[in-house]
């Protein structure tokens, strides 16, 4: 996300703050102004749905995956990589490489591993270089699985966004030779941090607007009640109090009996 963006969604989150507590102040007040708080409501309605609209959609959260396969149809080796699907800056991911011999007389040579991400969205940064040195110039077990786990460090200052990875190897198989020249696929997703934070706030001042405008709902219905009684007993407080005016000036006005 830019800076645009963080901007954007902190004044979303500024905005709706105010309003709920301005909202909120209404609702507790004596007396209720219908007519300001439904144009507040409006106006609420109208920008809680124009953000809602421009919200990131989320994948499904995922342990790991498999980011990388090469199956046993070439060669006689399987590999795969996993990885984990998503990370914070300033974080350690696990990567996971699986080797297996499919067939016999699997001879590896060397693999390697690269990781590498972006830093101000475009300065591409090596994370980490694995030489996966177990696997050099050695026998593979036929259908033995060979498992290896790495460590690596999301930096701070690395770029929301996928991190990719580059590996190459070379083996024999009934001593043909077989190399992968480096191939490249993404790896883990770096996300934000400051937007995941700011779409958390969102989403519970979302909620509470949600609930303030069903309170105000049951409020507004309560007053108008209210108001139509109060109305009406006015409108009787006037004629009685006419009546008795006029009472009183006939009594005045008539000739007193002694």
């Amino acid at each position: 996300m830019t800076a645009e963006h963080s901007k954007h969604y902190r004044n979303v989150k500024y905005f709706l703050l105010n309003n709920i507590n301005a909202l909120q102040r209404v609702l507790r007040g004596g007396n209720v102004n219908f007519k300001k708080s439904i144009s507040l409501f409006l106006l609420l309605s109208v920008f809680a749905l124009t953000v809602t609209s421009g919200t990131v959609g989320q994948s499904t959260q995922e342990e790991t995956r498999t980011v990388y396969y090469h199956g046993e149809e070439q060669g006689g080796l399987m590999v795969k990589v996993e990885a984990p699907y998503q990370a914070y800056p300033d974080e350690k991911i696990n990567l996971t490489v699986e080797v297996r011999a499919c067939t016999q007389r699997i001879y590896v040579l060397y693999m390697r591993l690269n990781i590498s991400g972006l830093i101000n969205e475009r300065n591409e940064t090596l994370l980490g270089s694995i030489a996966i040195s177990d696997l050099e110039q050695f026998d593979l077990v036929f259908n033995k699985t060979y498992q290896y786990s790495y460590e690596i460090l999301i930096p701070a200052e690395i770029s929301p966004g996928p991190t990719y990875g580059s590996i190459c190897y070379e083996w024999t198989c009934w001593d043909v030779p077989t190399e992968i020249s480096p191939s490249g696929f993404p790896v883990t997703y770096v996300k934000n941090r400051e937007y995941e934070e700011l779409r958390n706030d969102y989403q519970v001042l979302n909620s509470t607007y949600w609930s303030l405008q069903e309170n105000y709902t049951k409020l507004e219905s309560h007053y108008s009640g209210e108001l139509g009684s109060t109305r009406n007993m006015m409108y009787v407080l006037i004629v009685t109090t006419v009546v008795s005016v006029v009472s009183i000036f006939i009594l005045i006005r008539s000739p007193r009996k002694w």
